[in-house]
C-alpha cells in the first residue's frame, strides 16, 4: 500500500465519526482523561504542548505487547533498530529518525525512564508486567529530562496498590515455544501502607539452528519487582520500588544473504563471488530476483548486492546458520590436541544481562505547593560472547615454535564484559496547578560509571587472568543541573510556556591499557523549550514549540597512547594521512533544534481524540562510533590499489612499478627501508578504538498523527500515521569505500578526514522508513446469556520502504504485518482466556539488512555482503489469566 492509500484510510477514520453520528448510532462511554508528567507535574495530555503518545495497560494486554519492538510498531514516530547481533543487549530505539549505534547509556539519543527516573543500559530487556501506562515523548526532551533525551524519551509508569487485595496468575504459550508465567499481587498492608509485587519468567526457544546444531535466537527472562506506597496523611506520601531483571539470550539468528544462494565447493569455501557471474537475470538459481548488480562507479563492487528494492525471497540457508563456535569440532588436526586450541572456543555463546535497581520518591504537600524528592541507584552487568565471523570454516591452525594459533582473519570470537552503575538525586518544587501562573523549579545530580572489556580469547582469560584484553575502556559522567518551567495564562485561551535547563556535564573517558590514559572534559549547556498554546474552544487546542536538545561530548583516550602517536606520526610524515590525532581527541556535543506545530482535540462529546504534529529539526555534529585505522602499509596498499603507482614498489625491481594486485608480502612502503629489513609497525595496533566521530549534519522533518474513536459501546478504532524524511548535510560516508568499494571523494591523505569516504549529501538516513501507519479495530460483546464477555482486536501495521545504505541504492520493501487477539472474560473478570496472533500472514521480509565482512570469502579475498536480521515468523499463542 502506498502513502496515498494510507492517507486515504487515515482521513476516512477521522471523518467517519461525523457520518455515523448523523445516522444516530449508539455510542458508549466517553474516552477517559489521560494524565501525563511531561513537565514534572500531572497534567491533562491535551494541555501539554509536546507530541505525546500514551498506551494504557489495557491496550498493552489487548494488543499482546510482548517486547519494546511491539510497542514501537504501534506508536507514530518510533522505530526499533536491530543490531548486527540481533539480541536484546544491543538493540536501540529511534525517534523521528534519530538513532544511536552504541549501547552506552551516556551516549544514547533516546532514554527510558521508570516513574520519571532514568534507566541505564539496553532498552530491549524492558518488561510490561507491572505497568499502568507507557508515555512516549517525541522531540528533544533535554529541558525536562536532561541527558540522553536528545531525540525523545519513553516513560514507564508503574501501577499503584489498590484498596483491596488482588492477585493474578498469567500463563502464556505459543507455537514458537514461548512460555511465560507471571504472578501479580497488590493491596493494602495497613490503612496507610500498600504494596505491589510482580514475578515473571519467560522462556522462548530458538527459531533457528546453527551448522553445529546449536539453537539460535532463544531468550530467557526473569523479572522481579515490588513497590511500597506509604501515605500516613494527606500531606505526605512515599514510594519505594525495587527491580531485578535477568536475561540470557542465545546468539542471534542472523546470516549473510549470500549464504542462501551460494554453492559450496569441496573445500567448504563459498564461491558466490564467481559462481554466477555472467548469468542473466532469469538464469540465476533463485529465479533472478537477487542479482550481483554492478555498482555505478565501483572499483569492483561487493560480492552480493541489488540496486533498488530488495524484492527477492531470502530463505534460511540449508543446513543451518553458519557458525564455528566449537573449534574442537574441527579435530583431528595434525600435531594439535584439544587442549592446544580450547582457548579459542566460545564456551557460552550468547549474551546475558543483570539489572538491580532501587528507587524512591517522597512528596510533601503545602498550601503553596509540593516539595518532591526522587532518587535511584542501579547496577547493571552485561556479558556477550559471540561468533562474529559467522562462518563454519574449518580451523586454520598454525604451529610455530611449539605454540598453537588460529588465523584471526577467518575467526572472530569476541567477548564483551560490561559493568555499569547509575545514580540520581532530584529535588523540585511544584506550584499549585489551578493558578494562572504555574511553575516548577528544581535541581538534579546524576552519575554514571561504565566499564567495558573486549576479549578475542576469553576462554584463555578465564583460565589465566593475565591474558591481555583486546580493548578496555571506561566512561564516567557527572551531570548537575538546575531546571524549571513556567506556564502563564495570557488569556482564557492562550498559554505561554517557557522551560529551561542549565546543565554541566563532566565526562571522563578512560582507556585502561598499559599505561592507562584518562581524559576529562566539561560541557556547559543551556537547553530551552518555549511553547505557545491556543484553545480554539474547550475541545480543540493548537500549539507552537521551539526546543533545543544536546548530547554530551567527550574524549578519545587512544589519541594519546604513545605507540599509536608514533605510528600515526610515521603515516603523517610519509604523506599517507593529512589529519592529526589532536584534531580527534575531543568530540563536540551534538545539538538538535526542533520546530513543531501541533493540534490536539477531543471531539463528538469526547468520543474522539486526535493528536497531530508537524516538525522540522536540524541535527548538528552527527557523532557516530568508529575506529579509524592508520597502519601505514594498509594505507599504502589502498593508494596502490587506486592506481597511484608511487605507493607500489617491487623489492626485486624498484625501478619499475608493480601491478596493484601484487601480494602484500611482496612489496613494502616506498622509501621506508631497504629490501629484507623488517617493516616497522606492521603488526602494531594502529587504530583509534572507541572513537566518536563528527561525521556531519542532518536535516529532518515529518508529520505524526494518531486518533482514537469510540464508535459505540461495542466498537473502538485507533489509527496512527508517520511521514518522515531526513537528509545528510556535509556528510562523508566511510563505508561507501569499505562496503561498496566506491572511489573516495575525500582521502585521509589529502583532507582532514580520518578515513577515505564518499560524500552522500542529500541522501536519507538508513533503516528509517519514510512512512509508517497502523490501524487497530476492537469489538466487544457479551457471550449469550452466560455472563461472559469477549473482545476481538485486529491490528494492521504498515512500514514503508527504508534504505539499506547511505548511497540509497538498495532498500527494504514496504511491509504489512497483521496481528490479532480474541479474549474471553468471566462475569467478574477473574478469568480471562486469550487467543493471540502475531504476524498472521507470516511475512518474511527482513527487519534490516546491513553490510559486513563475510569471512568465508577471505581466502579468495575479503568481501562484504548483506547481513540479514530476519523477521519473527507467524506466532499463535494462548494466554490464561486467573484472578483472586
Amino acid at each position: 500500500m502506498h502513502i496515498k492509500s494510507i492517507l486515504t484510510v487515515f482521513a476516512v477514520s477521522l471523518v467517519t465519526p461525523t457520518l455515523v453520528r448523523g445516522q444516530g448510532a449508539e455510542v458508549g462511554p466517553l474516552l477517559e482523561e489521560v494524565v501525563v508528567t511531561a513537565r514534572k507535574r500531572e497534567e491533562n495530555l491535551k494541555d501539554v504542548p509536546v507530541s505525546i503518545s500514551v498506551l494504557s495497560s489495557d491496550m498493552l494486554r489487548e494488543a499482546n505487547i510482548i517486547e519494546p519492538r511491539d510497542l514501537f510498531a504501534l506508536t507514530p514516530g518510533l522505530d526499533y533498530d536491530g543490531s548486527n547481533s540481533n539480541d536484546r543487549l544491543s538493540d536501540n530505539p529511534s525517534i523521528r529518525g534519530i538513532q544511536a549505534n552504541t549501547g552506552s547509556s551516556n551516549l544514547q539519543k533516546v532514554n527510558t525512564f521508570l516513574d520519571g527516573m532514568p534507566m541505564i543500559g539496553s532498552q530491549g530487556t524492558n518488561q510490561f508486567v507491572d505497568i499502568q501506562q507507557v508515555e512516549v515523548y517525541r522531540g528533544p526532551q533535554s529541558s525536562a529530562f536532561g541527558r540522553s533525551t536528545f531525540a525523545g524519551a519513553v516513560n514507564y509508569v508503574s501501577r499503584d496498590p489498590g484498596n483491596e487485595f488482588e492477585a493474578e496468575a498469567r500463563l502464556q504459550t505459543s507455537n514458537l515455544d514461548r512460555r511465560r508465567i507471571t504472578t501479580s499481587f497488590s493491596g493494602p498492608i495497613s490503612d496507610t501502607l500498600g504494596f505491589t509485587l510482580d514475578l515473571s519468567r519467560e522462556d522462548f526457544d530458538g527459531l533457528w539452528e546453527s551448522t553445529e546444531g546449536l539453537p539460535l535466537g532463544g531468550q530467557e527472562t526473569r523479572y522481579y519487582t515490588g513497590k511500597l506506597k506509604w501515605t500516613p496523611n494527606n500531606r505526605f506520601d512515599a514510594e519505594f520500588r525495587i527491580l531485578r531483571t535477568e536475561t540470557n539470550d542465545d546468539e542471534g539468528g542472523v546470516w549473510y544473504a549470500n549464504d542462501a544462494f551460494v554453492d559450496v565447493d569441496e573445500d567448504g569455501f563459498g564461491d558466490a563471488g564467481t559462481a554466477y557471474q555472467g548469468l542473466t537475470y532469469e538464469q540465476t538459481p533463485w529465479g533472478g530476483e537477487c542479482t550481483n548488480t554492478p555498482l555505478p562507479g565501483a572499483m569492483g563492487g561487493v560480492t552480493w548486492y541489488q540496486i533498488g528494492v530488495l524484492d527477492c525471497d531470502i530463505p534460511v540457508p540449508p543446513g543451518g546458520l553458519r557458525r564455528n563456535t566449537n573449534v574442537l569440532a574441527q579435530l583431528p588436526i595434525p600435531n594439535v590436541t584439544a587442549e592446544d586450541i580450547e582457548d579459542f572456543m566460545i564456551l557460552d555463546p550468547g549474551s546475558e544481562t543483570e539489572r538491580n535497581r532501587f528507587q524512591a520518591e517522597f512528596n510533601i504537600s503545602f498550601e503553596s505547593g509540593d516539595l518532591q524528592f526522587l532518587t535511584m541507584y542501579s547496577e547493571d552487568t552485561a556479558f556477550a560472547w559471540r561468533d562474529r565471523d559467522l562462518t563454519d570454516l574449518p580451523a586454520a591452525v598454525a604451529v610455530m615454535m611449539g605454540m598453537v594459533s588460529l588465523s584471526t582473519r577467518e575467526y572472530r570470537h569476541q567477548a564483551d564484559v560490561i559493568a555499569a552503575d547509575e545514580s540520581m538525586l532530584e529535588v523540585r518544587w511544584v506550584s499549585p496547578g489551578e493558578n494562572r501562573l504555574r511553575y516548577v523549579v528544581g535541581a538534579s545530580y546524576y552519575q554514571y560509571d561504565y566499564n567495558e572489556r573486549t576479549f578475542d580469547r576469553y576462554a584463555a582469560f578465564l583460565r589465566d587472568p593475565t591474558v591481555p584484553v583486546l580493548d578496555q575502556q571506561s566512561d564516567v559522567a557527572e551531570n548537575s543541573a538546575i531546571f524549571g518551567n513556567i506556564a502563564y495564562d495570557l488569556s482564557d485561551r492562550t498559554i505561554l510556556s517557557v522551560e529551561a535547563r542549565q546543565q554541566r556535564d563532566q565526562v571522563t573517558n578512560i582507556n585502561l591499557g598499559d599505561p592507562p590514559v584518562e581524559f576529562t572534559s566539561t560541557f556547559d549547556t543551556f537547553q530551552p523549550r518555549v511553547a505557545l498554546t491556543h484553545s480554539i474552544n474547550e475541545n480543540i487546542s493548537l500549539y507552537l514549540q521551539y526546543a533545543q536538545g544536546t548530547n554530551p561530548g567527550g574524549n578519545v583516550p587512544d589519541t594519546v597512547v604513545p605507540i599509536k602517536q608514533e605510528i600515526h606520526q610515521y603515516a603523517f610524515d610519509n604523506g599517507l594521512v593529512e589529519w592529526r590525532l589532536e584534531d580527534w581527541q575531543e568530540f563536540e556535543e551534538e545539538e538538535l533544534t526542533n520546530y513543531e506545530f501541533g493540534l490536539k482535540a477531543d471531539l463528538f462529546d469526547n468520543r474522539v481524540t486526535i493528536a497531530t504534529s508537524i516538525y522540522a529539526m536540524d541535527w548538528e555534529h552527527y557523532n557516530q562510533g568508529g575506529s579509524p585505522a592508520f597502519n601505514p602499509y594498509d594505507l599504502a596498499e589502498d593508494r596502490c590499489a587506486l592506481g597511484e603507482a608511487q605507493w607500489c614498489v617491487d623489492p626485486d625491481d624498484e625501478a619499475n612499478s608493480p601491478q596493484p594486485w601484487l601480494d602484500m608480502n611482496d612489496w613494502y612502503l616506498a622509501g621506508s627501508q631497504i629490501p629484507g629489513q623488517e617493516r616497522p609497525f606492521e603488526n602494531a595496533d594502529a587504530m583509534l578504538m572507541g572513537a566518536r566521530l563528527d561525521l556531519g549534519n542532518v536535516e529532518l522533518y515529518g508529520l505524526e498523527a494518531e486518533a482514537t474513536w469510540r464508535i459505540s459501546d461495542r466498537w473502538n478504532l485507533r489509527g496512527a500515521l508517520t511521514l518522515q524524511n531526513s537528509e545528510f548535510k556535509d556528510y562523508c560516508w566511510r563505508n561507501g569505500v569499505n562496503d561498496l568499494q566506491l572511489e573516495p571523494d575525500r582521502f585521509a591523505a589529502t583532507s582532514n578526514e580520518p578515513f577515505d569516504c564518499v560524500i552522500v549529501d542529500g541522501n536519507s538516513l538508513t533503516r528509517i522508513p519514510k512512512h509508517k501507519a497502523s490501524l487497530s479495530a476492537t469489538y466487544n460483546d457479551v457471550l449469550g446469556n452466560t455472563g461472559w464477555s469477549w473482545v476481538a482486536r485486529f491490528d494492521w501495521i504498515n512500514t514503508g520502504e527504508s534504505y539499506a545504505d547511505e548511497m540509497n541504492w538498495m532498500s527494504l520493501p514496504e511491509t504489512n504485518l497483521y496481528n490479532g487477539s480474541l479474549i474471553f472474560r468471566s462475569p467478574n473478570r477473574d478469568v480471562q482466556i486469550a487467543l493471540t496472533g502475531r504476524n498472521l500472514s507470516d511475512n518474511d521480509t527482513p527487519r534490516s539488512i546491513r553490510y559486513s565482512n563475510n569471512r568465508a570469502c577471505v581466502r579468495a579475498g575479503t568481501c562484504r555482503e548483506g547481513f540479514i536480521n530476519p523477521q519473527i515468523p507467524r506466532e499463535i499463542g494462548l494466554q490464561v489469566n486467573i484472578g483472586f
